[in-house]
């Protein structure tokens, strides 16, 4: 079934949130990019302040049984910190990385992303018109052998007298952590492959093709789907129980300070 869902629809309310604020016009995907690095950032300094060292390691996961409330905060704190930290490095450094990874390749000399250049990814107009899909699909395959599709990708319309462009088909083809490691384009008239990225003959590719799965968990199937969906909660109970530990010193301080107050007005 084909369709298109409204840019008001819930999911991509909840995607431009998670892309840009809701702040499109006003850098808002520029903002997400710099929190993901302050993340990072964060989350290091949390690897610092948890590492007990690698002879005492198994101290850094244990709960204490303890009824002072900001123990077993802190612990909890220490111990979810300590599970979560890996998955939070990557999910924050990938997420920074969607909107600054151009210039930061930028600096080694480099490229992130590896593509055909646009002028060959179009479609030439003959009389006969285009081809049915089925067929376009069919060409594709024989182009990728051993490919087994996941995705098709039309091409966006285009202003009277612009080219068309090419059908873009993501085939998966031996290990392929997200939805098609392997891309081929394909002439809407003539059929003819005019682009193609593959991982095992272009060079450039390792990072295009793990970015996206790297960042939503798609790399291991199901599992760690699941395991990224629960490593999504752990920056809210970091949160809370970071900011009752820093209520409970606060209010012991006061307390402190009031009872020397005292002790020295006596």
């Amino acid at each position: 079934m084909n369709g298109t869902l409204g840019d008001k629809a819930l999911f991509n309310q909840i995607k431009e949130f998670h892309e840009q604020l809701l702040l499109k016009d006003f850098n808002g995907e520029k903002i997400i990019g710099t929190i993901g690095f302050i993340f990072f950032f964060i989350t290091l300094s949390g690897l610092y302040l948890w590492w007990p060292g690698i002879k005492k390691l198994a101290r850094g996961f244990i709960m204490r049984r303890n009824a002072n409330p900001y123990v077993r905060q802190f612990d909890l704190h220490k111990v979810i910190g300590g599970f979560s930290i890996p998955f939070l490095l990557v999910v924050s450094i990938t997420g920074a990385l969607f909107v600054y990874d151009e210039m930061i390749f930028s600096w080694f000399g480099a490229k992130a992303k590896v593509m055909p250049p646009e002028e060959q990814l179009i479609s030439k107009t003959i009389p006969t018109g285009k081809l049915p899909l089925d067929e376009l699909l069919n060409r594709a395959e024989k182009a990728i052998p051993q490919g087994k599709l996941m995705q098709v990708r039309m091409p966006e319309k285009v202003e009277r007298g612009t080219p068309e462009g090419a059908v873009e088909f993501r085939l998966s083809r031996s290990y392929d952590p997200g939805k098609g490691n392997v891309k081929v384009w394909l002439d809407q008239y003539s059929g003819k492959v005019v682009g193609k990225l593959d991982p095992h003959v272009n060079s450039g590719l390792i990072y295009q093709t793990w970015h996206l799965p790297l960042h939503t968990g798609s790399f291991g199937g199901l599992i760690t789907k699941i395991l990224y969906t629960i490593g999504g909660l752990t920056p809210s109970i970091l949160m809370f129980t970071g900011v009752y530990m820093w209520s409970y010193k606060k209010k012991n301080k006061k307390k402190r300070k009031q009872k020397n107050d005292l002790i020295a007005a006596a």
